[in-house]
């Protein structure tokens, strides 16, 4: 059950999970604008929250949801293997993903929000269309950007080049604030190296977009950001956010870059200025 208004949970698809748990469940079709998408990772499980009263709509039909499970056939099912998650149940908090894009959209317009990499889809879906709203307009002010809020502490969380969840341990250290940690957003045009650095491209050809991660894959480690919630409405053209570490400056010809960017430099933040 959720806060204030009964769900019912049913298990998508299980991979890794004690055998008693797996048996009992059988997959269903996704009912999209209904359903809360939830990645859970210390279980492994893909899960779709929905509210009781899309369950409930199938009484008519014999008791069935329109997925073919009956309510009471979940709740057996999870039942089933409840002894074999004794250990792993306490771990399995489903997150608010409403409250973490708040926390998200509170901040100031000159600071720039990154999601953590799988937790993104959740949080952009359920908070539609403003969650893409929200980070199309901090990229497109992302000249004026002075700030950087992580969710995750003094990592980097995003999708690397193989469409992977992974995270940088940053060397630069982050202030904690309300929610999450800060780091200072200095702009620059030559990166030095071992830089920490976060770069905005916007309205790139695709190809160029490409080209330019490849470079980047050779120039140091380096993540693709916030990519659940890009907002690119021109066919072959993205508007993309990257951050990582520099190993190598002589391959990147930053100042002959051939479309719109901001490049700035991950810096210690005081107290002060959060």
């Amino acid at each position: 059950h959720g806060t204030g208004r009964a769900q019912v949970v049913i298990v998508r698809e299980v991979e890794g999970v004690h055998p008693a748990l797996r048996s009992g469940l059988e997959r269903h079709a996704e009912e999209e604008g209904h359903c809360q998408y939830l990645f859970h990772s210390d279980l492994q499980l893909k899960v779709t929250r929905c509210p009781l009263s899309t369950a409930a709509a199938a009484t008519s039909t014999g008791g069935r949801t329109a997925t073919g499970i009956t309510a009471a056939g979940a709740a057996a099912a999870l039942a089933l293997g409840a002894a074999g998650l004794v250990r792993e149940l306490p771990r399995w908090r489903s997150p608010d993903w409403y409250a973490l894009f708040e926390r998200g959209a509170r901040q100031k317009e000159d600071t720039l929000v990154v999601y953590p990499g799988a937790d993104g889809f959740p949080i952009m879906w359920n908070n539609r269309p403003r969650s893409v709203e929200e980070n199309a307009s901090r990229i497109a002010g992302s000249a004026g950007l002075k700030r950087l809020f992580l969710f995750s502490g003094n990592h980097l969380n995003g999708v690397d080049l193989n469409f992977s969840e992974a995270q940088i341990l940053l060397n630069t250290p982050g202030t904690p604030g309300e929610g999450g940690h800060f780091f200072a957003l200095e702009k620059i045009d030559v990166p030095a190296p071992e830089d920490e650095l976060l770069i905005i491209t916007r309205d790139w050809e695709k190809l160029l977009d490409t080209a330019f991660a490849a470079e980047l894959a050779q120039a140091g480690d380096f993540l693709r950001l916030n990519i659940f919630f890009e907002d690119n409405p021109v066919p072959g053209r993205l508007s993309v956010i990257r951050g990582g570490r520099l190993k190598k400056a002589g391959v990147i010809d930053w100042k002959n870059l051939p479309g719109q960017f901001n490049l700035f430099r991950l810096k210690p933040i005081t107290k002060e200025r959060l």
